[in-house]
């Protein structure tokens, strides 16, 4: 678990660019935000209130399935744990029971922390797709599809399929004048990308 001192917030904020994009992490606590700082892109963990003050986050941390804490560079859920967070949902004990848990908020954001302790959103856990029990992150598959220079917005979700329980399936739409067929869409991966991990049909 990291503790989070006030002064841990970069103080130089450079103007975010095209490949650095806005993503929204849980709206019980936070707002996430990246900005390149010092030539690194870290995401900033601090919360923004309507009237502009930020507030720092007292204690972070990311954990697995059991609860227990994971080592740097690895992916699990982020905790939190601060003066802001909230006492629970009005009339819904089991809710506040299944977010709140040794007095920490599990936020619902897959993510992991890097060795200088920032925090990094990966993917909603909701989000994630099951591939015969293997994780499959969207942003990751959407973020090859961006890479085709006829795609100009893409969007990948999980399908019911009977035998591996769920498939991938990518939604695009193609930019003005340009010519992409579905098969030519899930052809294109690069060589790093699982099998498991490429759409099994697109669409757009």
């Amino acid at each position: 678990m990291k503790e989070v001192p006030a002064t841990s917030t970069p103080s130089a904020l450079a103007t975010s660019s095209n490949s650095t994009r806005r993503r929204s992490g849980a709206t019980a606590l936070t707002v996430w935000d990246q900005a390149t700082v010092n030539a690194k892109v870290y995401t900033v963990s601090v919360m923004i209130i309507a009237a502009g003050t930020w507030l720092a986050v007292r204690w972070r941390d990311v954990r697995d399935e059991a609860g227990a804490s994971l080592a740097v560079g690895e992916r699990g859920e982020i905790w939190f744990k601060g003066p802001n967070l909230i006492r629970g949902y009005w009339n819904r004990p089991d809710a506040t029971a299944d977010c709140l848990r040794d007095g920490m908020l599990r936020t619902g954001d897959v993510g992991y922390m890097d060795e200088d302790g920032y925090t990094y959103i990966v993917q909603r856990k909701k989000d994630m797709i099951i591939v015969s029990g293997f994780n499959v992150y969207p942003s990751e598959v959407e973020g090859v599809l961006y890479e085709h220079l006829a795609v100009m917005e893409a969007a990948v979700i999980g399908i019911p399929d009977a035998y591996r329980g769920e498939a991938v399936k990518a939604c695009v739409v193609l930019k003005q004048n340009a010519t992409a067929t579905p098969e030519e869409l899930t052809e294109h991966r690069p060589a790093g990308l699982a099998e498991f991990k490429i759409p099994e049909r697109a669409e757009h």
